[in-house]
């Protein structure tokens, strides 16, 4: 929600909850992950309910009716998280491709380096993805990790085609495995 809605910002964020509690359509609380409606907002919640539109009806209301990624998340805990990339990254065979985190520019970022069409022995950047924050990035790093044996596969893709085709694929890669998981 913080991230969708207000655009990672976490004080606009309390300041929409704390409006919502001052005009008494909430209970009074800092975060909107916990909120509980007033009488009040369960009135103005089922008065909207009632003036949608007919193939939005079955839709439900609320948080519920949210994907599961767009519900709010706690940080997860970094030092676990540091613990498990380091195992994953000492556990990988040494390869001329490899993924690896990156600070550019102050965002968390994810680069994708492979040999440099040079006839010295260099590396490049082929592909990267920045990010606001990097918990997020260290999650789609944590699954890169997981994929060792694709590695070959992705950076020629981003060589040979662009690196937007790579995270086109990475995207549909992405879509089928929580299709899948959901069984949809």
């Amino acid at each position: 929600m913080v991230t969708d809605v207000f655009g990672d910002g976490w004080h606009a964020t309390a300041h929409y909850a704390a409006w919502l509690s001052g005009e008494r359509l909430i209970e009074p609380t800092c975060t909107l992950a916990n909120a509980k409606l007033t009488p009040e907002g369960q009135a103005i919640l089922v008065m909207l309910a009632s003036t949608r539109p007919a193939d939005r009806a079955a839709m439900p209301i609320g948080p519920s009716g949210l994907h599961p990624f767009a519900q709010l998340r706690p940080e997860p805990d970094r030092v676990a998280m540091e613990a498990a990339i380091r195992k994953a990254e000492v556990a990988l065979p040494k390869d001329t491709v490899r993924f690896m985190r990156k600070d550019t520019s102050g965002r968390p970022t994810i680069v994708l380096l492979g040999a440099a069409n040079a006839r010295l022995p260099m590396a490049e950047t082929h592909w990267s993805i920045s990010f606001k924050r990097a918990h997020h990035r260290d999650h789609l790093y944590a699954w890169l990790l997981a994929q060792p044996d694709w590695w070959q596969g992705w950076y020629r893709i981003a060589r040979e085609q662009r690196a937007g085709a790579l995270t086109e694929h990475l995207l549909t890669l992405f879509i089928g495995q929580d299709c899948e998981e959901q069984g949809i």
